[in-house]
């Protein structure tokens, strides 16, 4: 339940697959990995809460469902875990579904990528 190592994990399956020129498969990571961003951030910093719908993630990774869960203990902030500086913020969200957005559409993907710069236009609004 580490959300810091689940999104090392994924940042790390990405770049693999990015190498392996799979770039679907790679922004499908960094869409998990906003997924884990949005939870945790949501959990540990209230005053930076964002209302995402799940529908919108869904809409742009079907599976995602697993990484939209809250967990049921809540890691330590004070212990490093999930800090601001690794990217559990507003501008880590938005930098990941960019550069999700930028591989859907490095593989041709526009559908994809406008269901994914929806979620973005969510965080802009509310910023």
């Amino acid at each position: 339940n580490s959300p810091d190592l689940r999104k090392i994990w994924l940042t790390n399956l990405s770049e693999f697959q990015q190498a392996q020129k799979n770039y679907e498969e790679a922004a499908q990571c960094l869409l998990h990995q906003s997924a884990v961003i949005s939870v945790y951030m949501n959990l540990l910093w209230p005053e930076e809460a964002l209302v995402i719908e799940n529908i919108l993630f869904k809409r742009a990774a079907p599976n995602i469902l697993i990484d939209l869960k809250a967990p049921t203990e809540l890691p330590n902030k004070d212990e490093g875990i999930a800090g601001r500086e690794s990217g559990f913020s507003r501008q880590g969200l938005t930098d990941t579904l960019a550069s999700a957005v930028q591989l859907l559409k490095q593989d041709l993907l526009f559908e994809s990528a406008i269901h994914v710069q929806r979620i973005i236009a969510v965080i802009q609004r509310t910023n």
